[in-house]
């Protein structure tokens, strides 16, 4: 079998984080849910175990559609959905109708949804970052659908991600601005552990 380049390893790795979803953010969301909802101490437990399997469906669901991001896209929607109907049915009439008014405000892009949460966008800004990602998405398609070997795409990649970067940048405040560098410090940190597990994976780089 041939090993993997650290070209082509760094290029695999480069495109799963851009397309791939975003990391589990279970106690924020629940946290966030049990102030939006009012939900008691049984509630809020019950939402969280709903969350954590929805999270490891989600697992799987990137597993079985990597590198076919339409089909991913199609069965998160759908796990999505099952999701929010187990939530309902664990609240009252009352929380159920605020369930729905949060509902029309979330954002359906889950790394926009990620963000959202973590840096407190409002829903302006939320909207926004949604658009830049997509954008993002897209010019990644393009790239990798493009007559380019990996060095040439791996350094369109990288400016996709930079300028992607500057974009949302330029929507955040400060304070925001400080929280979304930890988060683009948490990403780095992704990128060289996952190689560091191809590479360990492979033997090593080829030479």
């Amino acid at each position: 079998m041939n090993r993997m380049t650290g070209l082509s390893l760094l290029w695999f790795v480069l495109t799963t984080l851009l397309l791939s979803q975003p990391p589990k953010l279970i106690d924020h969301e629940v946290t966030r849910l049990k102030q939006e909802l009012q939900l008691d101490s049984l509630q809020s437990g019950q939402v969280a175990q709903i969350l954590q399997h929805s999270a490891e469906q989600a697992e799987r669901i990137r597993e079985v559609n990597r590198g076919n991001p339409q089909a991913m896209q199609n069965a998160m929607q759908a796990q999505q959905e099952l999701t929010d109907r187990q939530i309902e049915n664990i609240l009252l009439p009352e929380q159920q109708q605020r369930f729905e008014a949060y509902r029309r405000t979330r954002i359906s892009d889950p790394r926009a949804h990620e963000l959202q949460t973590r840096l407190g966008l409002t829903g302006e800004q939320a909207l926004l970052v949604e658009k830049i990602l997509q954008q993002s998405r897209e010019q990644m398609q393009n790239v990798r659908s493009r007559s380019l070997d990996r060095r040439e795409k791996m350094s369109a990649m990288r400016q996709i991600m930079q300028r992607q970067d500057k974009q949302i940048e330029q929507l955040l405040s400060d304070e925001q601005k400080r929280l979304y560098d930890e988060i683009k410090k948490e990403r780095r940190q992704q990128m060289k552990d996952q190689m560091g597990q191809g590479q360990r994976g492979r033997g090593g780089f080829r030479r």
